[in-house]
């Protein structure tokens, strides 16, 4: 795999230069086109690890690439390749990572429960575990929301293994899918109602047994709550990069904030040309200054307080501007109150996580 990338860079980049100019990390990293072919081809040791798990692995390269060459594939098969040969994952990165891993998937927050009117759940809800970290409050509004929309519906809480993957721990990633696999098909799922935009990639390229719909895209289908609040508001709207091709996902986003009676500010980079909020790939652990860069210079671009549909992109962006999570506009009522709240620390997260479970056991029963 890593051999079929590179042999795409060396037959199709066209020199043009167009991914050193927009790329935060390749023109810091890359001093041509040709550089960036051959150290990529060259690989790296343990002493320059750093450099490939610097990228964030968004797909930015592959949107304005004249050849359509995505440059984080071939980052993300090097970080593979180096765990196989017993060099990676960095560090720290793996030791965090896997810290956050073990607990998600352990009794703390992993659950999996049927409508306690139904035997079986076809269609289950998968917030994945930023959401719950941010707000359980918003989790179980939309449940219930859910659960009013489509009786029976089931819910499991966990992760969907992305950061392992993003480590380059392929086999260890697999195995997570397969246990999370396993218990949709205890519950009867057939199909998976995600909020998280990482979810909805990680499931659809790696977890194709399941039918997939994004949480936007079915309340458009199926309305808003009757006492969703209007406004008139107007918010820069910040796609996630896991959203870079899902324009099903992207439009319906932006139905809803204007079906609320709110504007919205279309980003210099927004839809597939979005940029990534800076926490991608686990960057953060291997160059600190490149995030607060990439963070930084998304928000420069917004004129009004930002929204956005990935928790984690709302938590990054709330160190620099006010900004909330487009569940917020639906569900929670003191909307303009979340925008200036701080970013959850990580104790924080964990607990409205663990919160988050003890209220589903407690409504709902185990």
């Amino acid at each position: 795999m890593l051999e079929d990338h590179l042999k795409l860079l060396r037959d199709y980049c066209v020199n043009c230069g167009l991914c050193l100019k927009e790329c935060e990390f390749m023109g810091k990293v890359f001093e041509s086109p040709n550089s960036m072919r051959d150290q990529l081809e060259a690989g790296y040791s343990k002493e320059s690890m750093k450099v490939p798990y610097s990228c964030t692995l968004c797909g930015f390269c592959e949107a304005f690439c004249p050849s359509e060459l995505n440059i984080g594939k071939v980052v993300l098969e090097i970080r593979a390749k180096m765990v196989d040969e017993g060099q990676g994952p960095l560090p720290v990165a793996k030791k965090f990572v896997e810290i956050d891993q073990n607990r998600v998937a352990s009794d703390e927050f992993a659950i999996s429960l049927l409508d306690p009117d139904a035997q079986k759940s076809g269609d289950v809800f998968f917030p994945g575990c930023n959401l719950s970290g941010y707000s359980p409050e918003i989790v179980i509004k939309v449940y219930d929301y859910l659960r009013s929309k489509l009786p029976g519906t089931g819910i499991m809480l966990g992760c969907c293994g992305n950061p392992t993957l993003e480590l380059g721990e392929t086999e260890k990633f697999q195995g997570i899918l397969r246990n999370l696999e396993s218990e949709l098909e205890k519950m009867g799922a057939t199909r998976m109602i995600l909020a998280c935009p990482y979810c909805y990639y990680t499931f659809k390229h790696f977890g194709a047994k399941f039918e997939i719909i994004s949480l936007y895209e079915f309340m458009t289908e199926h309305g808003l709550p009757e006492n969703a609040i209007t406004g008139s508001s107007t918010f820069s709207l910040y796609d996630s990069c896991r959203a870079r091709w899902e324009f099903g996902m992207q439009d319906s986003v932006r139905k809803i904030i204007t079906d609320l009676g709110h504007g919205i500010e279309e980003m210099r980079y927004s839809r597939e040309l979005t940029r990534c909020c800076g926490m991608g790939g686990g960057i953060s652990y291997a160059d600190i200054r490149l995030q607060k860069t990439m963070t930084r210079n998304t928000v420069a671009e917004a004129e009004h307080d930002l929204i956005t549909y990935c928790a984690t992109c709302r938590e990054t962006f709330s160190s620099e501007k006010r900004a909330m999570h487009v569940l917020d506009l639906v569900f929670n009522p003191d909307w303009e109150t979340a925008l200036s709240n701080p970013a959850r620390k990580p104790s924080e997260a964990r607990e409205n996580q663990t919160s988050l479970r003890a209220q589903l056991v407690e409504k709902f029963g185990k």
